[in-house]
């Protein structure tokens, strides 16, 4: 009985498993030689890694010092550059009023002088001979190129300040055309050259200025009529072009060479071409009618085959009723409507 009891009473065997691991200890990482803990404790910042500062202690110094000297020179350099824009300006200013004033003295005696001129060749001061209506006639044919040289002038400084002023229409341009043609006929006649016109009659309506336009168109015939020789011609055409007009004035005068028409619109450009008599230029003309044809919403150029070959002038304007003539219409504040009839 007493060794069943103890039987009983004894301890059950324990069954083999897995072994326990024991927790390892917390490691303390290494970097740089420098001992820190694997996690920053709570509420402390977490260090940066391989900032300036820890890198080179004179690194921040160094940039901040940098930083200033370039913040002092930009400055200083800001403002002699306003300095220097401030003089520009008023130099410009300047220039401007210096040939609005010139011009303007050199208008009135010119006025007078063609005056004079008109009437002794109308023979309203007496019968005079044949050789001094020809003197009298080169004089008065220089006192004109004097006179479109003023006003070239007082016309490209307007236009590069933005005082020329612009009346905006709708223009028949085939009426318009056969105006100028018949105002040229007799001055290409007297130069021995034939003047053509060739348009549609359903040319579309152009929305620009008139007068303007016949700034344009007359540079252009008036530089034909100057470097096409005897026996040649000149032609005034137009065409639609999409949106816009295209006017042209194609001549067999001397031509020019392709280095040289990149430079025809520039001011007072250095062009050679084969001289006549007689046909000189300073290149305003060009160079003005470039800016009136642009503020006019339209685009300017020139071609020709080469020297000996002649050249053809271009100038395309934004016809009445389309998105070009809009917005001209409602950069220049004009009432006139943009119908095309």
């Amino acid at each position: 009985m007493e060794n069943y009891a103890s039987s009983r009473r004894k301890t059950p065997p324990v069954r083999p498993g897995p072994p326990r691991l024991a927790s390892a200890p917390r490691r303390e990482a290494k970097s740089n030689g420098v001992r820190s803990s694997a996690k920053p404790r709570h509420g402390e910042p977490k260090a940066e890694k391989n900032s300036p500062a820890e890198l080179c202690p004179n690194c921040a110094k160094a940039l901040r010092d940098a930083e200033a000297r370039l913040e002092f020179e930009v400055s200083q350099r800001t403002n002699e550059l306003e300095t220097e824009i401030t003089h520009l300006r008023e130099a410009s200013h300047a220039k401007d009023e210096f040939i609005r004033i010139t011009n303007h003295e050199l208008r009135t005696p010119l006025d007078v002088i063609r005056g004079n001129i008109d009437m002794v060749l109308k023979g309203e001061t007496g019968e005079i001979s044949a050789r001094t209506k020809e003197y009298l006639a080169d004089a008065l044919l220089g006192a004109d190129r004097l006179t479109k040289l003023v006003n070239d002038m007082l016309d490209i400084s307007r236009v590069e300040t933005g005082r020329m002023k612009f009346f905006l229409e709708n223009i028949e341009l085939v009426k318009f055309l056969e105006t100028i043609h018949t105002e040229f006929v007799p001055l290409a006649k007297h130069k021995h050259l034939t003047l053509y016109l060739t348009c549609p009659d359903d040319l579309p309506l152009v929305f620009s200025d008139r007068g303007r336009i016949f700034q344009v168109i007359d540079n252009f015939l008036g530089n034909s009529l100057k470097f096409t020789p005897e026996g040649g011609s000149i032609t005034i055409s137009a065409k639609a072009d999409d949106s816009m007009v295209v006017v042209s004035v194609r001549d067999t005068g001397t031509g020019i060479r392709e280095e040289d028409q990149k430079k025809l619109f520039k001011r007072f450009p250095q062009i050679e071409t084969p001289m006549i008599e007689g046909a000189k230029g300073t290149g305003l003309g060009l160079y003005l009618t470039k800016h009136i044809v642009e503020k006019l919403g339209g685009r300017i150029w020139a071609e020709s085959p080469g020297l000996g070959k002649g050249a053809t002038f271009s100038f395309a304007l934004p016809r009445a009723g389309s998105s070009e003539a809009e917005s001209l219409r409602r950069l220049y504040s004009s009432d006139v409507p943009l119908n095309a009839s």
